[in-house]
């Protein structure tokens, strides 16, 4: 077993440990800790294919839909359960008039959607209900960041600049996006300690260990306004220093962050062809797509004639939710999803542009330009973030 995988096989059982403690030092209602322990897997177990992690992380979602379902579906959530809903409905009109019914990816893809829609509705229901849910949570992410992003960091180094660490993922780039969002939730209640100021940079130097441009877009700015809303002093302070550090490692840094010859950059071309497809794809079937989840093993009949870089791969995603949703559901899947975001985002308008919220939203919209997060519970979280806010003050 080499390095990385011996850390996939190692930390989840240590994370688990601390998680235990945890437990033991917080009086925790059983739907939060739940909550917390499903944060805990997803980031243990959901793209870690070690040992049987993956398993262990399906059981997870079982589990905590039936729980849902026993004692939280009690609560009347009228804008995720219309719009998701609707996105439902969206996918199971394309599942049906693309004759899908015996298709392997089309029947994973629609499962994962109907457990994805009920965990987020659960994890929303608990939020919103639980006056205590969002401060343990909160407190829970930090630890775990500290500890982890002190490992990434370690292995980065272990490897060399220019290795893009996994960790406990299979893709750097579901790292970062956890790393990224929990970063982000976890400043929800400022922070009051040297160790929550010391996590924060502790974190940011960890998504650069992924190389994940599309997460350093949003953390970068959501420092920088964090520190320059709570302290103008301490907020020029950091920046001179960062000025300094980024003027010693420029060269590093831009390697760390993928910045470096991006003209030649292989999967940026790949990114080209594969909007060619899209597009050919909605010429010949606008308003319902493929069907949900065919991409990957129909892409093939819809190449453009001058091809480099995906026809001869076996299989491809779009690598971006829009693209995604246009091909595999048509004009109608992608209005219901435009609204959504549209939806999410007048939340925000109505909260005064809380910047917390924002950068939250702006997280799942930013990654989903560069990644497929329709079947993670994370992305509709980051989606909803902004309803949960407004919804818990209602509630209480």
């Amino acid at each position: 077993m080499d390095v990385s995988g011996f850390f996939k096989t190692l930390f989840p059982v240590v994370n688990f440990f601390l998680l235990l403690i945890f437990f033991f030092r917080n009086k925790i209602s059983t739907s939060v800790k739940f909550v917390i322990f499903l944060l805990f897997s997803y980031f243990n177990f959901s793209g870690n294919f070690e040992f049987v992690f993956r398993e262990i992380y399906q059981v997870v979602i079982i589990g905590f839909v039936v729980y849902c379902f026993l004692f939280e579906f009690n609560i009347d959530l009228k804008f995720p359960r219309y719009v998701m809903f609707l996105f439902f409905l969206a996918i199971l009109l394309s599942y049906c008039y693309n004759d899908c019914f015996f298709n392997l990816n089309s029947n994973i893809a629609l499962l994962n959607y109907i457990f994805v829609s009920l965990t987020v509705y659960g994890i929303i229901s608990i939020a919103i209900k639980d006056k205590n849910a969002l401060f343990y949570i909160n407190n829970y992410l930090k630890e775990l960041l500290f500890v982890n992003s002190l490992v990434v960091i370690g292995l980065f180094f272990y490897h060399g600049v220019g290795y893009r660490v996994t960790y406990t993922y299979s893709n750097s780039n579901y790292l970062a996006c956890f790393l990224g969002f929990s970063m982000i939730y976890s400043n929800y209640v400022k922070p009051n300690s040297t160790k929550d100021h010391l996590t924060i940079f502790l974190t940011l130097f960890a998504v650069f260990c992924t190389g994940s441009r599309s997460v350093l877009l949003i953390c970068v700015p959501f420092i920088v306004m964090l520190y320059f809303k709570k302290n103008i002093i301490a907020f020029m302070l950091l920046a001179v220093i960062m000025v300094l550090i980024a003027t010693y490692f420029f060269d590093t840094l831009i390697e760390m962050a993928r910045l470096k010859d991006m003209d030649d950059d292989v999967s940026i071309l790949q990114r080209y062809e594969i909007r060619d497809v899209v597009f050919n794809i909605f010429k010949e079937r606008p308003l319902l797509g493929i069907g949900y989840g065919r991409f990957i093993d129909s892409y093939k009949s819809y190449l453009s004639v001058n091809v480099d870089y995906i026809d001869n791969l076996d299989e491809i995603v779009t690598h971006n939710d829009y693209y995604r949703v246009l091909s595999e559901l048509g004009l109608l899947g992608f209005l219901i999803f435009i609204f959504i975001l549209i939806k999410s985002f007048i939340y925000i308008i109505r909260q005064k542009f809380n910047y917390f919220v924002f950068f939250s939203f702006s997280m799942a919209v930013s990654y989903s330009y560069t990644h497929n997060n329709l079947n993670s519970y994370l992305f509709w979280l980051m989606i909803f973030v902004p309803y949960i806010i407004i919804k818990r003050d209602e509630f209480s």
